[in-house]
């Protein structure tokens, strides 16, 4: 804002009418140097997402694929198939299930994980979380971690494993979703990035005008002082 009020009061000053387009190229120039400046931070931030997605979507890609593992190698367990290993031994009555998981679960710590079973085709653990609010959880453990919602009531331990069990191709779907976006995502940042700043040519051609302009007011500022410096010899 500075720099325009300068220019247009030199050339407006000196009553030349290349003050007026002075001001507006200063006005012009001031504005669209602030838009490449924030295109250039844009770039900037698309460029620092970049480096990060190919780790992404490799992650993306190794955690479906043992997904997919997982849901091949799943095992019925429902209605009368259901049976469960608890250290060394197998169960197939749920209540007897239950009051063997509330004894497990007693004595794991925060911070720790401890494998106790086996379930459906996978190794399974408890896990105390160290924050409170996450509390104590069952994980299966087959290619990929497969962790149960959280429930206070014992009851409720098997059925949060059979719905964990039944979310498998669900869970999968969703990471083959991500996976697609965190692709297009990739795809869109390189095409960003590859521009150039739109108003580039522009730019340069303000730039180069204002120095036209400021050379061309400085050399009438010399002529008129010159004139200036003249006058008082002509009346002596």
């Amino acid at each position: 804002g500075g720099g325009v009020a300068y220019g247009g009061g030199r050339g407006l000053g000196a009553g030349n009418p290349l003050g007026v387009e002075q001001a507006c190229v200063e006005s012009e120039l001031a504005k669209l140097s602030l838009r490449k400046s924030q295109w250039e931070q844009q770039q900037w931030r698309n460029k620092s997402e970049l480096a990060t997605l190919p780790g992404r979507i490799e992650c993306i890609q190794q955690r479906s694929a043992g997904m997919e593992g997982d849901v091949a190698n799943r095992r019925n367990v429902t209605g009368d198939s259901f049976r469960m290993q608890i250290d060394g031994t197998w169960y197939s009555d749920r209540t007897e299930v239950t009051r063997q998981l509330v004894l497990r679960f007693s004595v794991v710590k925060p911070g720790d994980t401890r494998v106790i079973g086996l379930f459906g085709g996978f190794r399974m653990a408890i896990r105390s979380h160290v924050k409170r609010d996450f509390g104590k959880r069952l994980v299966l453990i087959g290619n990929v971690e497969h962790e149960a919602g959280h429930t206070d009531n014992p009851n409720g331990f098997i059925r949060v494993l059979e719905n964990l069990m039944n979310r498998m191709e669900e869970r999968l779907a969703e990471d083959s979703d991500y996976l697609a976006r965190t692709e297009k995502r990739m795809s869109d940042l390189k095409a960003e990035i590859a521009k150039q700043f739109d108003k580039a040519d522009r730019l340069a051609w303000l730039a180069f005008r204002q120095k036209e302009i400021d050379a061309a007011l400085d050399l009438s500022k010399g002529d008129t002082s010159a004139v200036e410096e003249e006058e008082p010899s002509e009346t002596v």
